[in-house]
């Protein structure tokens, strides 16, 4: 089984790349039924990389005097394979390089140099990419960012009020403002989501501001829903007692279907954001209006019942491996044509130079 340090060689073959770290755990469950389908799969640790390459030019401000490597497209899979489809899974600006290979002076604008031509080999190839990264686009969406809101507005869909605070009496006035229901989100590395209600909610307040500012967004009355769109299927989800990890467990998100209306608006901004696999939260009011809560394209794996878990895998390994399989009277998934990644004659894939 390949992991972040061993690569399987598939001479002759198109591989599908999995570019995540060890940690992460959707793609450890894709390589997994990848490699249960007999499909030929790598996963590489994108900080694998960074090392032992080189660069085209010499860092005059680094401790050490000689060329430093930081080329993405050595990526190493067997040269005589084809990439038949990549599976992003990092965050290019958070990736850290090797430790004492530049000085301060110099770590910044190698990382940026670095991430930008990771970025233009992952946006330069003919094969399917799922979450390539977006110039000008951090790495975590908000519903009220000015790029998403005008996507959220286009398509009819409402951003509840919102505020960013970091004291107890900002955070408390709000709440108290939006009847004491709120979603709180933490803007630290964590990115935590609690939801706040009644009194219990002040003693979350607490907890989350010790680690700094967090997101707080007033919840509108209604149904919440989610909506993992995965290409061009949407799985929709609705918070209930499930199965998780062998066990019962309260208000986690289970599988459930979506009225087509719905899933279609989910689709259709998953395109606009240009993310083959992102997780949408809303919230449907009794009179049918959307609003959007939250927008993630790396969705936490814990808070997911063990069917919709399988059902997301599922679903991703369809996409990378270009297959057609459908569970027939599958009521969790709303199909659609899938666009036809596939070069004449063949299945999707590109050289690796």
């Amino acid at each position: 089984m390949p992991n972040g340090n061993v690569v399987v060689a598939w001479e002759g073959r198109s591989v599908i790349l999995l570019l995540a770290d060890a940690t992460d755990p959707w793609s450890t469950h894709v390589e997994r039924e990848l490699i249960r389908r007999h499909q030929p799969v790598s996963r590489v640790d994108p900080r694998s990389l960074c090392g032992g390459l080189s660069f085209d030019w010499r860092l005059e401000g680094s401790s050490r005097s000689s060329f430093h490597s930081i080329t993405p497209d050595h990526v190493p899979v067997e040269a005589r394979a084809e990439l038949r489809a990549v599976l992003v899974r990092m965050q290019i600006g958070a990736l850290e390089l090797p430790e004492d290979t530049f000085n301060s002076e110099d770590q910044v604008y190698a990382q940026m140099e670095w991430s930008a031509a990771l970025f233009g080999w992952l946006n330069a190839l003919s094969c399917p990419v799922i979450n390539p990264p977006v110039p000008g686009r951090s790495g975590r969406l908000f519903p009220m960012q000015a790029s998403v809101q005008g996507a959220l507005l286009q398509l009819g869909v409402a951003v509840p009020p919102h505020a960013v605070a970091s004291t107890r009496e900002t955070v408390l006035e709000h709440y108290a403002q939006w009847n004491e229901l709120a979603r709180a989100q933490s803007l630290g590395p964590d990115a935590k989501v609690h939801y706040l209600q009644g009194g219990d909610g002040h003693a979350v307040v607490d907890a989350m501001l010790a680690h700094g500012p967090i997101l707080l967004q007033a919840v509108p009355e209604g149904s919440p829903v989610r909506a993992v769109v995965v290409g061009e299927e949407v799985i929709g989800g609705t918070r209930r007692t499930a199965a998780q990890d062998g066990c019962l467990r309260e208000s986690i998100w289970d599988a459930a279907p979506l009225p087509p209306s719905l899933a279609n608006v989910c689709r259709r901004l998953a395109g606009v954001l240009a993310l083959p696999f992102v997780d949408i939260e809303m919230v449907q009011g009794h009179e049918g209006q959307l609003s959007c809560l939250g927008i993630s394209e790396s969705p936490a794996y814990g808070q997911y019942s063990d069917r919709l878990r399988h059902l997301i895998v599922d679903r991703l390994v369809n996409l990378l491996d270009n297959t057609e399989e459908r569970r027939a009277h599958d009521p969790y998934v709303w199909p659609t044509p899938r666009s036809d990644h596939r070069q004449p004659g063949g299945a999707a894939c590109c050289p690796i130079s």
